[in-house]
């Protein structure tokens, strides 16, 4: 068994920044063959959330008073970072299950191990943005489904949340090697697309609503694209 390692999110926020330190002002400096390959990983998950992104924080607050978007706060397995903005903690009913279900999972196959948990858990960097956001985030460098329109990203519609593994890589291995078994099982399920953004060291999780056969009632959040069986 692993000797205990205290994880609080001050800690974890110190090894997982997303704005590396490279002389140009907070620009990230990510390889073409990566941006390229997240671009071409993301283009299954446009079709599950076609409709319109959301405009302004009061659309995602009209959102949640409809009960098409669910906050998302600490649990036992996961912490929300300090970073993530305060009017995108939330996500559809359905992707705050997958989250919920992958923590879980985490943690069972963590304590199957033998490995201990008592003070470690997973971060959750970034859910739900609205376009101005992503814009920003775009001009930054940070990788966009489609570079030539960031629109597309499923963060802009609630079903897709970043999880952070630099820190679990590099001081938890174990942990990190159960979190990708556990993810990947379920993309292979084709419940999730998954998408590792190395650069910015964080995994990319976006739920296939179909697949979790629990459809939204709202064209903008689910649009009217239906996924690949």
């Amino acid at each position: 068994m692993n000797e205990k390692v205290s994880s609080s999110i001050p800690e974890a926020e110190a090894v997982i920044d997303t704005t590396p330190d490279n002389g140009q002002e907070g620009r990230i400096i990510m390889p073409e063959a990566e941006r390229a390959r997240i671009s071409k990983e993301s283009k299954k998950e446009e079709a599950w959330y076609s409709g319109e992104p959301f405009s302004s924080w009061e659309e995602v607050e009209v959102a949640v008073n409809e009960g098409l978007l669910v906050p998302v706060a600490d649990s036992d397995h996961y912490k929300v970072s300090a970073n993530a903005v305060e009017g995108g903690r939330y996500l559809t009913p359905v992707a705050k299950k997958m989250l919920d279900l992958v923590a879980g999972e985490w943690s069972k196959k963590m304590k199957k191990k033998g490995e201990d948990i008592d003070s470690l858990f997973l971060i959750v960097t970034s859910m739900t943005r609205i376009v101005s956001y992503q814009d920003g985030l775009s001009k930054k460098g940070f990788p966009t489904a489609d570079s030539s329109n960031p629109r597309k990203s499923t963060h802009l519609r609630g079903g897709t949340f970043d999880l952070a593994f630099k820190w679990l890589k590099e001081n938890r291995s174990v942990a990190y090697k159960i979190l990708l078994e556990v993810l990947r099982d379920l993309h292979k399920k084709e419940q999730i697309n998954l998408i590792e953004e190395t650069t910015i060291g964080v995994l990319h999780v976006c739920v296939n609503p179909d697949k979790a056969k629990r459809r939204s009632s709202s064209r903008r959040l689910a649009g009217t694209g239906s996924a690949k069986r």
